[in-house]
């Protein structure tokens, strides 16, 4: 795996900002097929395992296939159920059911260098570029690989991946957000490196502390997103404030949140570029982060 990451850091010169705190958006899983498994690891936060399980179970939407692939983290006992599905024009698919725009296109099959696609979620456009090709090492096997450059519209967002052929996705690394390296999987039937994962079957530990993320993406301009975890069911409220301690925006006033994750997308386009407060109060708790808005 150190093979992967020093081609990343000589071929892009990438670095990480380890005092931002990590997010994981990696939902990009190939190839497809039922009993393929997936299980990706923090090293740059160290904040447990993200693993993919791709079910017996498929969903035909618009006439697409696709796979039903449980995502969730060790210890973690929410479970998010995702739709993995290839379009005709052999493209690696998301479909997201509370988007406008439902198919995410993420990866295409047999990408050649200069290759670019451009794709909406949420309220962000992300620009995919392949930047480069080379051949790994992996767990006794030599694998053809491919580099994709992620940008937002803004270039403030800057994710890179490392496809590899028959197993998928083997990094990806977020500047200044996270850097998520495959630690195994199986695919077909294989088992790669280590897949040792919590069963679905086994008991989970809550985690016991409330959690205000930092913004994604930050800097950001106009539209971010603002997440937290919360322990229990809690009246929750969300405010932003700037340096000079006054309110400026209410994303939630004492509103009642179950417990789990929860994000809130903050439009600044009323506001000054500058450094700006974000408060989270649950519980009789208060906890703050820092943004900025840059226009």
């Amino acid at each position: 795996m150190k093979i992967i990451i020093l081609k990343l850091i000589s071929v892009l010169c990438l670095s990480i900002n380890l005092n931002v705190n990590a997010q994981i958006y990696l939902q990009a899983v190939a190839p497809l097929m039922p009993g393929n498994l997936w299980k990706y690891y923090d090293i740059s936060w160290f904040s447990g395992q993200s693993n993919y399980f791709i079910t017996d179970s498929i969903k035909i939407i618009d006439n697409i296939t696709y796979y039903i692939v449980e995502q969730y983290q060790d210890k973690n006992p929410t479970r998010y159920v995702n739709y993995f599905g290839m379009t005709q024009d052999s493209f690696y698919a998301r479909y997201h059911i509370n988007s406008s725009d439902s198919i995410y296109r993420y990866y295409k099959e047999d990408c050649k260098i200069g290759d670019s696609w451009i794709e909406d979620i949420d309220v962000l456009t992300f620009y995919y570029s392949v930047i480069d090709t080379f051949t790994i090492n992996a767990w006794g096997k030599t694998l053809f690989s491919r580099v994709i450059k992620i940008t937002d519209y803004s270039l403030l967002v800057e994710v890179y991946q490392v496809w590899a052929d028959s197993i998928g996705l083997m990094e990806e690394n977020s500047i200044g957000q996270h850097h998520m390296i495959l630690r195994g999987c199986v695919i077909n039937g294989v088992v790669y490196g280590d897949t040792t994962t919590v069963d679905v079957n086994d008991d989970f530990e809550l985690p016991e502390t409330y959690t205000l993320f930092q913004n994604y993406p930050n800097p950001f301009n106009p539209l971010t997103k603002i997440s937290f975890y919360l322990p229990f069911g809690s009246n929750v409220s969300l405010r932003v404030y700037n340096l000079l301690g006054e309110e400026v925006s209410v994303l939630l006033n004492n509103e009642f949140k179950s417990s789990g994750n929860h994000s809130i997308v903050f439009n600044a386009e009323h506001l000054p570029s500058g450094v700006y407060i974000y408060t989270l109060q649950a519980d009789g708790k208060i906890f703050k982060n820092k943004m900025t808005l840059m226009k």
